[in-house]
């Protein structure tokens, strides 16, 4: 499955968008629904380089996976951004910097993606206090 970073950003902007610290991961109920997989893998994307943490500072796995391969989801769970997913956003809802990103990678991996959101935080730094 390839990285979906417009579904990267639907999954944090839930989390941007709450007017509390932390939020259960029943706010992800719709978009589990529509496609369970492209859920659990992008989540577990963030999740790998500790962008989502839980109340304890932990990785918030929703699902276990059966020795059969069966799912099962486990929601309800205390979940925030950790302040490197804040970051990360903030690159990703730049939609001149993800299109020139885009264009010019064509297999995103998320620590391409991880870099990149440093260096845009970098430029962005340096055209304010440039400016």
């Amino acid at each position: 499955m390839q990285i979906d970073t417009n579904y990267l950003k639907e999954i944090l902007h839930i989390f941007i968008d709450s007017d509390t610290n932390f939020i259960t991961t029943d706010r992800f109920k719709t978009m589990i629904s529509e496609d369970i997989e492209k859920f659990l893998f992008h989540w577990d994307l963030l999740l790998d380089k500790h962008l989502i943490v839980n109340t304890k500072g932990e990785k918030p796995k929703i699902a276990t996976y059966g020795l059969n391969g069966d799912c099962s989801l486990i929601l309800g769970a205390s979940v925030r951004l950790h302040d490197n997913g804040h970051e990360f956003y903030n690159m990703l809802k730049d939609d001149t910097a993800i299109n020139k990103i885009q264009t010019n990678v064509k297999n995103l991996s998320m620590d391409f993606l991880l870099e990149a959101s440093k260096q845009y935080i970098n430029y962005k730094i340096g055209n304010l206090f440039n400016s």
